[in-house]
């Protein structure tokens, strides 16, 4: 929690430094950028994360890496493709709406293959690792961009900004390469690709993919969306809350509830007594230190805006409020979904996160067309009520049932 704590200290200093430097219309580019990279994993993973993760938790540290390795050929020969795609497109038609689409296309290839490799060090119970490497890839670089940028105006941009999280990402992989050493990434090598896991995988994850699309959808189509709608400017406003916000979720979830998996999934095994205990101590932790930093964050954000010289952001006063209070209500929710996650109950998940993708969509149409930039918080408090409710609602009737069913 200290780690991400100090990595969100850099995020935070970036969205002032952006919304005040470069402006909505590049904070709205970066917002965009940010969001590929969110949508890139889900899209492209299939679903398989969901099953190799409990694979991982349970299997021989030689056998994780050969399928950890078998996901990784997959996700990033899509990658190559979409991007090699994306420049033909732009040589023929310019995309400028993620800036310089060549710096922009290498960040978000590195970001999504570091993704999915953070997953699977928090299920190899390497979560200090995985959180370190966290820090390094969206912070290390933040404060050499800022003073930089701030005393030689002309370093500015969008393009300077995406070179700083470059080499930070590069240095990445050079760490998980360090640490990780002794682990058999040789041997693994060596050993032949399993299509035969890969399709079997493959095959059983349609719905846990819809699923993962759908957990996507909630967490940035808005930006899109807004950007379609209203212009990069709205964007830019709704990324610098959005990053505010999410800020408390990604402590949240990284303090509590991402590391819950493994102790959830262990007590499942264990008794149901045992998994029901366990659940409602990481649930009461999470809804409480949530409900606590999110007035700390509410507070400090509301000191500083004045500093900021942006006009924009003062127009909308009740955006901010709002999404922090959905992301209380979010952070509940991802736990009843790790609830159901250790328990088993993988096609009533999928199904409540698929039917989430409408309910977003939904209501994120309705309300930014209604009440433009407020809407998009609106509809994040919609969405995240729905999946509390609906998620709660089964895993509660899972509860207070005899035995648990599979």
């Amino acid at each position: 929690m200290g780690l991400r704590g100090f990595g969100l200290v850099g995020r935070f200093a970036l969205s002032f430094f952006l919304i005040k430097y470069l402006g909505t219309t590049q904070t709205g580019q970066f917002g965009l950028i940010v969001g590929v990279a969110g949508i890139l994993p889900a899209l492209y993973g299939f679903g398989m994360n969901y099953f190799l993760g409990r694979e991982v938790i349970k299997s021989e540290i030689s056998d994780a890496f050969a399928h950890i390795r078998d996901k990784f050929l997959i996700i990033s020969s899509l990658l190559i493709l979409t991007f090699v795609g994306a420049l033909i497109f732009n040589f023929f038609h310019e995309i400028s709406a993620l800036g310089n689409l060549y710096i922009a296309s290498l960040v978000i290839f590195l970001e999504v293959i570091s993704f999915d490799m953070h997953i699977m060090l928090v299920n190899l119970r390497k979560p200090l690792l995985a959180n370190v490497l966290v820090v390094i890839r969206s912070a290390s670089w933040v404060f050499p961009f800022i003073g930089l940028s701030y005393f030689y105006p002309e370093f500015r941009t969008l393009d300077v900004l995406l070179n700083f999280w470059l080499a930070a990402l590069l240095i990445n992989f050079a760490m998980v390469w360090l640490f990780t050493r002794d682990w058999p990434w040789r041997s693994t090598l060596k050993r032949p690709i399993d299509f035969q896991w890969i399709k079997k995988t493959v095959q059983t994850s349609g719905l846990i993919y819809l699923s993962d699309l759908g957990l996507v959808v909630y967490s940035y189509f808005d930006r899109f969306f807004l950007a379609a709608k209203l212009g990069l400017a709205a964007a830019g406003v709704y990324t610098f809350f959005w990053t505010m916000a999410n800020a408390l979720l990604v402590l949240i979830g990284v303090a509590v509830v991402q590391v819950s998996l493994p102790t959830l999934v262990d007590a499942f095994s264990e008794s149901k007594a045992a998994w029901r205990t366990k659940f409602r101590q990481l649930m009461t932790k999470a809804v409480l230190g949530s409900a606590v930093l999110s007035g700390l964050m509410y507070v400090g954000v509301l000191f500083i805006m004045p500093f900021l010289n942006n006009p924009e952001l003062s127009h909308h006063p009740l955006i901010f409020p709002v999404m922090l209070f959905s992301v209380i209500v979010k952070i509940a929710a991802d736990m009843t979904h790790f609830g159901l996650y250790s328990a088993n109950k993988d096609k009533t998940l999928a199904i409540i996160n698929i039917s989430g993708i409408f309910v977003n969509t939904l209501l994120t149409f309705v309300f930014v067309s209604h009440f433009g930039l407020i809407g998009s918080a609106l509809s994040m408090m919609g969405t995240a009520f729905y999946l509390l409710f609906s998620r709660g609602y089964f895993l509660l009737r899972n509860m207070n049932t005899p035995r648990i069913q599979t």
